[in-house]
């Protein structure tokens, strides 16, 4: 009975084609394990904005109806009056600098900050925010 032998460049090509699809392997699995982390819940907004314009309002986590949404309202002057505008749903008083609101409907909501001025309410921050049923959140 005879015994074959495989010739040793081919071993060399089939054991360089193990390393490699171990290789393949391990970066897949890495890829895999990265790609199905938990969704990060901070929230980056993106201004087209005018020269010496400023941001006040930040949100800390994602907009998902029926779960508190904590707002954070930044550099504001105390002895001014301001009001949160949310959507059509909501007008807050500002007192504190850390609010939680609810959404109760999902859809696309404005939120604005309104500074008390002598002739009434003007606008001094807005943006649109995307409030999902799902974890997933967009900020326009």
């Amino acid at each position: 009975m005879k015994h074959e032998t495989t010739p040793k460049t081919n071993r060399k090509l089939e054991s360089s084609l193990l390393v490699i699809m171990l290789l393949v392997g391990i970066l897949g699995i890495v890829f895999f394990l990265n790609a199905n982390q938990a969704p990060s819940k901070e929230m980056t907004f993106q201004y087209d904005q005018a020269p010496g314009y400023q941001a006040f309002i930040s949100i800390d986590n994602a907009a998902e109806v029926g779960l508190p949404t904590q707002i954070s309202l930044r550099d504001l002057d105390p002895s001014e009056s301001y009001l949160l505008v949310l959507g059509k749903e909501k007008t807050i008083q500002v007192d504190q600098a850390e609010i939680q609101y609810i959404f109760e409907q999902s859809g696309r909501h404005s939120v604005q900050l309104m500074e008390k001025k002598v002739s009434g309410y003007e606008v001094i921050d807005q943006f649109e925010i995307e409030v999902k049923t799902e974890r997933s959140v967009a900020a326009f």
